[in-house]
Order: C-alpha cells, then structure tokens, then sequence
C-alpha cells in the first residue's frame, strides 16, 4: 500500500512489475480513514486471489490461508500505531 494525502493505492509485485489493484480516493477522508480504506481493501483482495488460486490449482484455500495473508498487514498497523483498523 502507497498512501498520499489525497489518494492511496493498493499495489501488487508482478513479475510485470508494480502493478496498481486498486485506487482508493482520500480526498474527503480524514489520513486514518484513507489508510482504514486501504487495509480494508488488501483484506479483501487477499480473500479474492485465495479464491484465484484455488479456481487456477483446484486446491481449496480456507478461511486460516487467507487470515495467515492478513497477519503481516496486521503487524504492519499495530507497530505504526494503528491496530484499531
């Protein structure tokens, strides 16, 4: 996640590069209601490529893979100060 002023972007490594997921307008949200919006929103893109995943491998991924994907952005929050999102 990238997080300006006004914007923030959910972004992915690819073998491509940096690619943008998904852009998350800030302009009438407060800093931790844009981050709150970004984390909301690498939640749920975690859930959508477990779900890519298992389409592509035929391999069920359960609701503790995609949990195990969030705990690092949950580190991430708690040791900027930010649990609470």
């Amino acid at each position: 996640m990238i997080q300006f002023d006004d914007v923030g972007y959910l972004l992915e490594n690819s073998p491509r590069g940096w690619e943008v997921i998904e852009e998350v307008d800030g302009g009438d949200k407060t800093e931790e209601a844009l981050l709150s919006a970004l984390a909301s929103a690498a939640r749920e893109w975690h859930a959508e490529i477990a779900e890519i995943a298992s389409a592509a491998s035929g391999q069920f991924f359960d609701d503790q893979t995609v949990e195990a994907m969030n705990v690092e952005l949950n580190q991430e929050l708690e040791r900027t100060g930010y649990s609470h999102l």
